[in-house]
């Protein structure tokens, strides 16, 4: 009886189908992206059997290619991922080198011939996106807060406002002026093409004072203002 058992358990085992690999779609388009700087929208992918289920046993690379573009070969980040449970994640893929409407070419590699699927068309921000101040720092008072507060713009050549990805920065510094005390919150988020300081202020009396902000390679700096007591 027991072996009857084991052996029914086998039969039934036996008819469970296996999953096979087959094609590849994409969850999660690529988008939004600047020369140089890391896609906003990243891309997700799946793999897939022959009934278009998701093969969970699934750790096959999945590799990306940028198709389309002049020049549009360098990409920068990590173009080569393993899918976990038939799931393939990029985090950081930056193209470089070419801006226009271009897409991305991903392939994962089987037995057979390798399946491939091609992303929407998606737009590079043509030319170097830039940093500028929409609202500039005004003359105020050494120790107490600016009394016009610094507002940062980030665009590309048209003037479009520019997307970063979640959590990017901008960081105010001193660069010109008595001292180095900067105080309130240096770094603030960058949200719909702005970053808005809210306290700063400058500790030293100067004719002459000037900061600078920064977003990853991207620095702008402000017109001089005077501190006074």
């Amino acid at each position: 009886e027991i072996g009857g058992i084991s052996l029914a358990l086998t039969m039934q085992a036996s008819r469970i189908p296996v999953q096979v690999p087959n094609s590849i779609s994409i969850v999660s388009e690529p988008g939004q992206a600047v020369l140089g700087m890391p896609m906003r929208f990243q891309p997700i992918l799946r793999i897939l059997d022959t009934g278009g289920e998701v093969v969970n046993g699934s750790h096959h690379n999945v590799t990306l290619a940028i198709v389309g573009g002049v020049g549009c070969t360098a990409v920068s980040g990590s173009s080569v991922v393993e899918a976990y449970s038939g799931i393939a994640t990029f985090t950081d893929i930056a193209i470089t080198g070419y801006s226009g409407t271009v897409l991305c070419k991903f392939n994962f590699s089987m037995d057979q011939p390798p399946a491939y699927v091609l992303s929407s068309d998606f737009t590079i921000a043509f030319g170097p996106a830039s940093l500028s101040l929409s609202v500039q720092p005004s003359p105020s008072t050494a120790g107490s807060a600016l009394i016009t507060q610094p507002i940062i713009k980030f665009a590309d050549p048209t003037g479009s406002l520019l997307q970063t990805e979640q959590g990017r920065t901008v960081s105010a510094a001193l660069v010109l002026g008595s001292g180095t005390g900067l105080t309130g919150t240096v770094s603030v988020p960058m949200l719909n093409g702005f970053a808005t300081f809210t306290d700063l202020s400058v500790a030293s009396v100067s004719s002459s004072t000037q900061l600078r902000f920064t977003l990853g390679s991207f620095v702008v700096d402000s017109n001089t203002f005077a501190v006074v007591e």
